[in-house]
């Protein structure tokens, strides 16, 4: 995880640099943002919560920080400078620092690849829930279908985060269940429902559903309405109108599918 974090950080100064000398200010901080926000913040802070006891994950948090602090100082020099001083070790001021350094060894290819796994599985998790409405700490089953013995050491980040109850991993799919492939594994997910639950919350929503239903046919079907109305706003209720039915019958279909 460390290599990995380092890695994007150096591939991140490199973009930088570049677009930097170029005078392309707009992609340099495209570039900066994307680290902070995606790879930093997003990513490699939750997962240090696991691993934040380690000494080695600390100081890499702290390298990381400086880093990007010295990146968006040419930005925002105020806040920058503010930031830090309050980080251990600092200098009289930001300035008199020295910008960060590209270094091609300082990436490592096959974390980046190991991890950026892991990160898309746990997307692919959590965009699954999404989509089914299922509650995002609902508990999974999962098996990773892969012959890279390195994601072995990845298991607790996967559980923690997807709230896996159980994690097989296996060099066949014989598991039953929802699959995601990747270029090198097979993710499958075995989503546990509590059935009672599922469908009272699916019978509200049919009922709101009807509803809606209801009132889209009252107004379609009001003369006054279907005259008056400019026809965009006609066009756009009666296209809400056949979206309300698709609904209904995929809920009907859910409904069905549990009594079964």
């Amino acid at each position: 995880m460390e290599k990995y974090i380092i890695s994007r950080l150096n591939e991140t100064i490199n973009n930088v640099t570049n677009n930097m000398e170029k005078f392309e200010l707009g992609a340099a901080s495209s570039h900066l943002y994307n680290f902070v926000y995606d790879d930093f913040c997003s990513f490699y802070l939750e997962m240090s919560k696991l691993t934040n006891t380690k000494e080695e994950t600390k100081q890499v948090l702290y390298y990381v920080l400086k880093s990007i602090v010295l990146m968006i100082y040419p930005y925002c020099p105020f806040i920058s400078e503010e930031i830090y001083q309050n980080l251990p070790g600092h200098k009289e001021s930001i300035m008199i620092e020295d910008y960060p350094i590209y270094d091609k060894n300082m990436i490592d290819q096959n974390a980046i690849d190991q991890v950026s796994l892991l990160n898309n599985m746990i997307k692919d998790i959590r965009n699954y829930k999404v989509t089914n409405k299922i509650a995002p700490n609902a508990e999974v089953d999962l098996t990773v279908v892969t012959n890279d013995t390195l994601f072995d050491g990845f298991t607790d980040y996967l559980k923690r985060f997807s709230f896996a109850k159980e994690i097989k991993l296996d060099k066949k799919a014989d598991a039953k269940g929802v699959s995601f492939t990747y270029h090198n594994a097979t993710l499958i997910i075995d989503v546990k429902i509590d059935v009672k639950e599922l469908k009272e919350r699916l019978s509200k929503e049919l009922e709101h559903i009807n509803q809606e239903i209801k009132r889209s046919e009252g107004l379609l079907h009001n003369e006054n309405f279907v005259k008056k109305a400019p026809k965009e706003k006609l066009a756009l209720e009666q296209d809400k109108y056949e979206k309300y039915k698709l609904t209904k019958r995929s809920l009907e279909e859910k409904l069905f599918s549990i009594a079964k």
